[in-house]
């Protein structure tokens, strides 16, 4: 437990008639800045297995696969 803001997101995307701009890289730097500037000390969120090109972008940008957790979930 660390006891620190942590932040979640959830439901991101760029529209598909924007990408390949580079606002996914602008927006998820921004959200970087945002966490350090209120005091977080972690983003987390979660992609598709199959959305590579999103990896691509989380990798280059310093994020990693969480291998700590496992994640649960049930359809209600």
């Amino acid at each position: 437990m660390a006891l620190k803001p942590i932040w979640l997101l959830n439901d991101h995307a760029v529209s598909c008639q924007f990408r390949g701009r580079g606002l996914a890289k602008v927006l998820m730097n921004g959200a970087l800045e945002f966490a350090k500037k209120s005091g977080a000390i972690r983003i987390e969120f979660k992609t598709e297995m199959t959305n590579t090109r999103a990896q691509a972008l989380y990798n280059s940008l310093g994020f990693s696969i969480d291998k700590d957790n496992v994640y649960y979930r049930v359809t209600c």
